[in-house]
């Protein structure tokens, strides 16, 4: 028997859908006719593909080794047909844009705003997404601009634009009974908090790799008793008095017993851009673009007009 793609495929969403009923669904078919797909493929095979159970279907192995050609004819159909939208125009109201989250509320969401009120048949979408992350998902073309941070070099992918937005100080956060707050000076050398309580990201992380690195230019190695990805929460656990923390300026947050303070040196993360190239068949694009940068200067400036 000569495997036509359409075999593959069926066995790919069975696969990711772990039964007969959620492959039709993805497929837009009936049931019976992936049962009828499968047991052609059996029986031409004389052997066995799938594994049909009271829970759903999960494949043999014979059948997992076929699914995987089939999750990549998927995947080059859907590139294809994406390919084809942009060179057609199809999109050219939409915009796919990730972001950090601590970027979302002080930056991206002033930014999609603008845009919206200047192009009200926009059609945008946003997600939370690490830098990393952003930076690849922009290049496989899920994702059509990434605002995304480098602290001690740019991000850099091949075939990408990565443009600076704008540099983002790095303060320390202290509870306002803290020695630190209690002395009234303008920056803090961070060797003055090297017995402290630390929270910051799990070891590996954007957000302890940038601790870390700070931290050792100040001849000391942090202890954090208090693991988190979430800048807001990390300002809470010093709110609480339990731990001293670093979060970006455009992440800081009023909150009562907290004091945020400039740190000797002025260290910062810098936010970047990162889209195609060739962004022609995205009109928002460069508008977006723009909004980010002006929302950005303007959180830069309300934060030393806090000062």
């Amino acid at each position: 028997m000569r495997l036509s793609a359409l075999h593959l495929q069926v066995l790919g969403e069975v696969q990711r859908a772990g039964s007969m009923a959620g492959a039709a669904r993805t497929l837009g078919v009936s049931p019976p006719a992936v049962s009828q797909q499968v047991a052609r493929v059996e029986s031409e095979l004389g052997a066995a593909v799938v594994n049909r159970g009271s829970r759903g279907a999960s494949l043999t192995e014979l059948g997992a080794a076929l699914a995987r050609h089939g999750r990549a004819i998927t995947e080059q159909v859907d590139a294809a047909s994406e390919a084809s939208d942009r060179l057609l125009g199809k999109h050219a109201r939409r915009l796919r844009v990730g972001a950090l989250s601590s970027t979302v509320q002080p930056i991206l969401a002033d930014a999609l705003a603008t845009i919206r009120l200047r192009h009200p048949d926009s059609e945008l979408s946003v997600v939370e997404v690490g830098s990393d992350t952003g930076v690849e998902l922009v290049a496989q073309g899920s994702l059509d601009l990434a605002l995304v941070a480098g602290y001690d070099s740019s991000p850099f992918h091949e075939g990408l634009a990565i443009r600076e937005v704008s540099v983002d100080e790095l303060l320390l956060v202290v509870p306002d009974d803290h020695a630190v707050a209690r002395s009234g000076d303008s920056t803090v050398d961070l060797r003055r908090l090297e017995h402290d309580a630390w929270v910051s990201g799990a070891p590996g992380r954007r957000h302890r790799t940038q601790l870390d690195s700070l931290a050792a230019g100040f001849d000391f190695v942090p202890r954090v008793a208090f693991e988190t990805e979430s800048f807001e929460v990390a300002q809470a656990l010093v709110s609480a008095g339990v731990a001293v923390a670093v979060v970006p300026a455009t992440a800081r947050r009023t909150l009562s017993g907290v004091r945020h303070c400039r740190i000797t040196g002025d260290p910062a993360r810098v936010l970047y851009a990162v889209t195609a190239h060739n962004v022609n068949h995205l009109p928002l694009a460069e508008p977006m673009l723009a909004a980010i940068r002006q929302t950005a200067r303007e959180s830069s400036a309300n934060w030393r007009a806090a000062q």
